[in-house]
């Protein structure tokens, strides 16, 4: 047997272990919502798609068509559920006035508040959410926040404490402990447009175990309960539910609220220092015909989360 045709095998051998995987975790993914554990496998659907598409080529040119074809299905089956984050555009932007928000995980105990403070200053979004914010965090802000005198604050020692600021004032708030874990979401009114539009701020738990993800799913669902009677939406966090979760696709399917992010691609928010295994965690969401004019993610601050801003209205 020569050395190239070893090393054909063992990597044909190695295209076949990665297909294999691939197309196992991929339909594990669309079982969340009979156990917590295999809807950890939902979230990497663009990671399949790149391990299977080069077990597809490497099997397509050592001829291993039983290979080939399953990695073939594979890439189609996923590509399917990404396609329309780049294919069905957010609302068309209409003749309102530009909001633009920021929301950001600062990542209380390693995040850097110079940074993000910093980027507050140099974008001036209009309003302002953060997660994982504490007493620390509110203090060393303070300067760069100063543009905000109106703002509702739940600060905590955890990674739970949230903040909301707003430059204009806030016609209502309120802390609302959604969830079984009691767990802080700020809802806010505020005047837009001649119009109100009310915003809230969530951070479940990571679904690290059954517990937790029981906690995620609860924390979602009944915040989506409370909020589909409201006319006017903005859901911004770090949800921590890609958009193939079953958690994300309940949100979503029971209040019919548009990701701000729908026709502008698949955006990685988490985590910011290992880009392969990037997951887009942080999403805005709104009510329909609320016109979204732009949808991006901001620079690396320090945080283990990429900062997301969209802008509402313009022209």
């Amino acid at each position: 047997m020569s050395p190239n045709t070893t090393n054909s095998i063992t990597l044909v051998g190695l295209a076949s272990a990665a297909c294999t995987i691939a197309a196992v975790t991929t339909l594990l993914g669309y079982l969340g919502e009979f156990w917590w554990a295999f809807d950890l496998f939902s979230h990497f659907r663009v990671q399949y798609v790149v391990a299977a598409a080069i077990a597809f080529l490497i099997a397509l040119t050592s001829k291993a068509w039983s290979v080939a074809c399953i990695a073939a299905l594979t890439v189609m089956l996923n590509i399917a559920t990404i396609v329309p984050f780049y294919t069905a555009p957010a609302t068309s932007p209409a003749a309102t006035e530009r909001l633009r928000v920021l929301m950001l995980n600062t990542h209380i105990s390693g995040g850097k508040p110079a940074l993000v403070g910093a980027m507050i200053e140099e974008t001036l979004p209009d309003v302002i959410v953060l997660a994982e914010v504490d007493s620390f965090w509110l203090t060393a802000l303070q300067k760069s926040l100063a543009r905000y005198p109106y703002r509702l604050t739940a600060p905590r020692q955890d990674t739970f404490g949230m903040a909301l600021f707003n430059r204009k004032p806030l016609l209502q708030t309120d802390v609302l402990r959604v969830g079984p874990a009691g767990f802080p979401t700020l809802v806010a009114r505020i005047e837009w447009s001649a119009q109100q539009l009310t915003i809230a701020g969530t951070h479940p738990p990571p679904p690290f175990n059954r517990k937790m993800s029981a906690q995620r799913d609860a924390q979602l669902t009944e915040l989506g309960r409370m909020l589909k009677p409201v006319n006017k939406v903005l859901i911004v966090g770090d949800l921590n539910a890609t958009p193939w979760s079953n958690a994300y696709r309940s949100l979503i399917s029971s209040t019919g609220l548009q990701n701000c992010a729908q026709g502008t691609g698949v955006h990685p928010t988490w985590p910011t220092h290992f880009w392969p295994l990037g997951i887009p965690i942080d999403h805005c969401l709104v009510s329909p015909g609320i016109p979204v004019s732009r949808f991006w993610v901001g620079p690396n601050v320090g945080s283990d989360h990429f900062p997301i801003f969209v802008e509402l209205g313009g022209e």
